[in-house]
């Protein structure tokens, strides 16, 4: 039977203390946060079915969280512990439904009944057909489309998959998709981002800890591994793990069982693993960086990702997609890109890949406001990458280079588009300002095919 995923915080530890064993025995897998950041980062991470949390929180305002939450899953139910008379938080509950206040001292008993039933509707399987995996990842270049089709043949098996790619093309995605397609879409995914834990803590976030394994375990906590029984533990940036942590890892991938930190009692589990890196482990393994066994484990179905640059046939697609996203969730009048634009975004060469464009478009859609995104709502780093202003006003080369050619052209495009605006479209007094004869600046707007 899924562990239902429960995120507590309470500032009290007796209360706590309860809350915690009640959901232990109620077979939640329970995640205790220490301030509202964390809590808001443990939901993003992963897919959580309860939260119970105290008014009072360290770090962020109990309110803003619940504002966070309702945009990050407006269907989880929150239970929202309090000891004031609760009439600044009637209001903010009013307006999400799934908010439940529960005010200090209070019981349990009466409200076993309600955890007892969202408990069993967070276990009940959705059955839901995954979407189209066109939905889920944007893209109809042919590495795409071949991508598509290694992750419908791989997803029913429950063979380790490595997933190879550099930054930002979206190999949590990749895993994300096969996961929906599996025999365990109706269990967990569970992920864990290697390189952002540290090293002292990352065997207890892994393989958990008794109560007293070490200062400040106050509390025994299940690791991933064992939150992510009979579904998907996604282990992104593997190749960070250290050469100790690499040989305890492979020793779960071969035996399926661990101890917890600070235990003698052995775990088993059932867990697909599917791990992600932008190195080059063959390289590192052969640097004696890399556990040359581990690599084998993990390579048993390798997925490379194409570099955005290497799919920029896919950039207008993936450009209007994620337009549409924010323009919608900001309530913004924006109807699409420029041509212009769009030729400029396809000639950068994205070091960033899928992410730097979703960052820039999200950027750019919140400055526009309204209306059609033009040229020079580009910033400077993309309209003419490889230059950067110096001092004194000149230009200066950066280290990444430039195409001196292509640079030039969407230079002097940028220019006409510039005086054509400032002139409202009036091409004499536009090639009065370009130092230009009307009949060349005409000749250059239906060489270069700009419109305005």
């Amino acid at each position: 039977m899924e562990k239902v995923r429960v995120l507590l915080y309470d500032d009290d530890e007796i209360y706590k203390s309860r809350l915690l064993n009640y959901l232990k025995s109620a077979g939640c897998a329970t995640e205790i946060v220490e301030d509202g950041v964390s809590l808001c980062a443990a939901a993003q991470r992963e897919k959580t079915d309860l939260v119970v949390l105290s008014e009072h929180m360290a770090q962020r305002n109990a309110l803003s969280v619940l504002q966070i939450l309702a945009e990050l899953m407006p269907t989880v139910p929150v239970f929202l512990l309090h000891e004031s008379d609760g009439q600044h938080l009637q209001q903010h509950s009013a307006a999400h439904s799934g908010i439940r206040l529960l005010r200090k001292p209070f019981q349990l008993q009466p409200y076993e009944a309600e955890f007892a039933a969202l408990l069993a509707a967070a276990r009940t399987p959705t059955n839901k057909t995954p979407p189209a995996l066109s939905d889920e990842i944007k893209g109809d270049h042919s590495s795409i489309q071949q991508l598509f089709r290694l992750i419908e043949r791989v997803a029913g098996s429950d063979s380790t998959v490595l997933v190879l790619g550099d930054s930002g093309t979206g190999k949590e995605l990749v895993a994300r998709a096969i996961h929906r397609r599996s025999q365990r879409r109706d269990q967990r995914m569970v992920a864990v981002n290697c390189g952002a834990i540290p090293e002292n803590l990352l065997e207890s976030e892994l393989f958990g800890h008794v109560k007293g394994a070490f200062t400040g375990a106050l509390y025994a906590r299940e690791g991933r591994f064992l939150q992510a029984d009979k579904g998907t533990l996604f282990l992104d940036e593997i190749a960070e793990m250290s050469l100790p942590m690499q040989v305890k890892l492979l020793r779960v991938l071969q035996e399926r069982c661990f101890e917890p930190v600070g235990g003698s009692t052995t775990v088993s589990v059932d867990v697909r693993v599917i791990a992600a890196t932008n190195r080059d482990l063959e390289q590192m393994v052969a640097e004696g960086r890399f556990r040359k066994d581990l690599f084998y484990r993990l390579n048993v179905v390798p997925l490379s990702l194409p570099r955005l640059a290497e799919r920029r046939s896919d950039i207008p697609c993936l450009a209007e997609h994620f337009l549409q996203r924010f323009s919608s969730k900001n309530h913004l009048p924006i109807p699409g890109f420029s041509k212009a634009a769009i030729e400029v975004l396809i000639a950068y060469p994205w070091p960033g890949n899928v992410r730097e464009l979703e960052n820039l478009v999200e950027r750019v859609t919140v400055f526009k406001g309204e209306g059609l995104i033009e040229l020079e709502d580009l910033p400077d780093s993309i309209r003419f990458p490889g230059i950067k202003a110096g001092s004194g006003g000149t230009l200066e080369l950066t280290k990444e280079g430039l195409d001196l050619n292509a640079t030039l052209e969407r230079l002097e495009n940028d220019l006409i588009l510039q005086a054509l605006a400032m002139t409202g479209g009036n091409k004499q007094q536009a090639a009065n300002l370009l130092g230009l004869n009307r009949t060349t600046l005409v000749e250059k707007l239906k060489k270069k095919k700009l419109q305005f």
